[in-house]
C-alpha cells in the first residue's frame, strides 16, 4: 500500500486529504496522470469528483424510486380499502335481504 497525499493543499486553501491505495492503483492513476499529461493530485481530484457526482446521482435515483414504491403502496393500499368496503357493502347487503326473506316466510 501506498500513501498519496494532496500536497498542492496548503496553495489551494483546501483541507488536506490522505488515500491509501493499492501499488497497482497507484500505478493506474500515475499512468492515467501521464497520459494525460497532468500531475497526480489533478487526476486524483478528478476521480473523486466523479465518484461524488455518480454517488449523488445515485442517491437521487434511490430517492426518487423510494418515492415511487410508496406512492405503489398508498394508491394499493387505497384501491385495497375501496374494494373491502365495497365487499362489505354488498355482504350486509345480501344479509339484510337474507333477513328479510326469513321475516317474510310464515
Amino acid at each position: 500500500m501506498s500513501d498519496t497525499s494532496d500536497t498542492l493543499a496548503k496553495k489551494t486553501q483546501g483541507a488536506r486529504v490522505t488515500l491509501r491505495l493499492s501499488e497497482r492503483e497507484l500505478a493506474r492513476l500515475r499512468d492515467l496522470a501521464e497520459a494525460r499529461d497532468d500531475d497526480l493530485t489533478t487526476v486524483i481530484r478528478a476521480a473523486i469528483g466523479a465518484y461524488l457526482d455518480r454517488a449523488a446521482g445515485e442517491a437521487a435515483h434511490r430517492a426518487e424510486h423510494q418515492q415511487l414504491a410508496a406512492d405503489l403502496t398508498a394508491g394499493m393500499q387505497r384501491e385495497a380499502d375501496r374494494v373491502i368496503a365495497r365487499q362489505e357493502q354488498a355482504l350486509r347487503a345480501l344479509i339484510a335481504a337474507l333477513n328479510e326473506h326469513l321475516a317474510a316466510k310464515p
